[in-house]
């Protein structure tokens, strides 16, 4: 019997001795110093944590290797200082939901959220043994139900032994209230979440779960629960902004605004994309108003067919395309151009191409002016009349012959032409007149292209 109740004492001294401890990690004032200094281009935070020497601490993180935190320590006999400094660039994710895991032997692994980093910023953490001075006095007891209570989301026991420890006569008063007031932000951000998600307020109820996290890391419900109302926030923003842009795409505009707008007041992840609609339909508004577009027909000497579209605006510059042809274009296409009587009647393929910038001198005028191309096709080679001759003759033809090899010779002369005009507009009608001049790639090709052309529109605009 003696020998039994010696193993039993045995197996229970082994027990104990092998359970795992906990420990507890607080965040406290920072009184040396209220910022880290970055230097430039860095987005960095510093993290003291202090720990009686007795326990030896590690760390890690999900999302930084142990390297890159440039961890040192420091030991004063009786204090160990951990110093880290982690990256915090805010256009990594993944760093918006950092925890550190904080490792000692003997001791449960503990978890503290990092997610509420900001760069430049200074945080002091203080781990201890909550166990350590269970019975060596009533505040620390009741302080350290307290802080276990807030760990198993507990709040409303965890504010009456908090409201016990702050009526013991050792009560450290300033951290007492700063628990107490923790535990009431716990428990106040639990109901207006709550609240939140009965409303189906997805994104302001995260809000609230988030700012629980941040307090209490251990509150596996708000971590559900916020996960769960992101998920359906942005399932809610994907509907509405798909919504707004079939209805922009089908030029149902004030349909289209009303639901940015819905888009942009819920903060949706889309708010920058809604704004620039808004701005786009609103631009198009005032064009609409103020009939911004111009479309005219143009007529110039050789080339009697022509059209311009433009966009004339009241406050800042715009701009316009222009092209202008004639019918011989059609029969050069065809393969079918040719010159019924070359010394008076020549039928030349022509097309003009110019586009450029429009801006308002005083309503209702506008000048035009930009850059411009000329082609011009003819058969053979060219002398100063204005038309073809033999390729082996030194005599000037009035006539073609359909089997020679000019004829079948086709040429090309090209030209720049810059050019410069006014419109007026005013209500729904406009008028143009420009001015082209022409400058030819070919040298003794110019009296063939012309140096100067005058076009003159009339059309519309809305």
């Amino acid at each position: 019997m003696k020998k039994l109740l010696l193993f039993v004492l045995l197996a229970t001294t082994v027990a104990g001795t092998q359970a795992q401890k906990i420990l507890q990690v607080t965040e406290v004032p920072n009184t040396l110093g209220s910022a880290y200094m970055n230097q430039p281009g860095e987005y960095r935070a510093r993290v003291d944590i202090k720990c009686p020497t007795s326990i030896p601490l590690e760390f890690e993180t999900q999302c930084d290797k142990i390297e890159d935190m440039r961890l040192v320590s420091e030991d004063d006999g009786a204090t160990t200082t951990y110093t880290m400094y982690l990256d915090v660039d805010p256009s990594v994710r993944e760093y918006s939901t950092r925890i550190l895991t904080i490792a000692s032997p003997s001791y449960d692994d503990v978890y503290y959220n990092l997610s509420f980093l900001k760069s430049g910023q200074w945080c002091i953490l203080s781990v201890s043994d909550p166990n350590a001075t269970v019975g060596t006095g009533c505040y620390n007891e009741h302080h350290n139900k307290a802080m276990q209570e807030i760990k198993n989301m507990n709040y409303a026991e965890a504010r009456r032994q908090l409201t016990l420890a702050g009526s013991c006569a050792e009560a450290n008063e300033t951290e007492n209230n700063y628990n107490l007031a923790i535990v009431d932000s716990l428990m106040l951000y639990r109901i207006q979440a709550d609240n939140a998600l009965k409303l189906l307020d997805y994104r302001t109820a995260s809000e609230y779960f988030e700012k629980m996290i941040g307090l209490n890391a251990y509150d596996s419900y708000a971590l559900e629960q916020n996960s769960r109302c992101i998920a359906n926030f942005k399932s809610e923003c994907d509907v509405l902004f798909n919504r707004a842009e079939w209805l922009y795409n089908e030029r149902d505009y004030d349909k289209a605004k009303e639901i940015y707008n819905q888009v942009i007041g819920r903060k949706c992840p889309y708010e920058s994309q809604a704004n620039s609609r808004l701005q786009s339909i609103e631009s198009n508004a005032r064009s609409r108003k103020n009939h911004s577009h111009v479309l005219t027909y143009e007529w110039r000497k050789d080339v009697p067919i022509g059209i311009q579209i433009g966009k004339y605006n009241m406050h800042k510059a715009g701009g316009f395309f222009q092209l202008d042809f004639n019918p011989a274009v059609f029969d050069a296409i065809r393969g079918e151009c040719h010159y019924e009587d070359p010394a008076t009647n020549p039928k030349y393929p022509e097309i003009n191409m110019a586009f450029g910038w429009t801006i308002k001198i005083k309503n209702p005028v506008w000048v035009h002016f930009g850059p411009g191309f000329t082609g011009k096709f003819y058969y053979g080679k060219y002398l100063d009349k204005n038309y073809p001759y033999y390729k082996d003759s030194q005599v000037e033809s009035t006539t073609l012959d359909p089997n020679g090899d000019d004829y079948k010779h086709f040429n090309f002369a090209p030209a720049i032409s810059p050019v410069v005009g006014l419109t007026i507009k005013y209500s729904y009608f406009a008028i143009r007149g420009t001015y082209q001049y022409r400058f030819t790639l070919k040298k003794g090709l110019q009296d063939f292209m012309g140096q100067h052309r005058i076009s003159v529109g009339v059309g519309v605009a809305f």
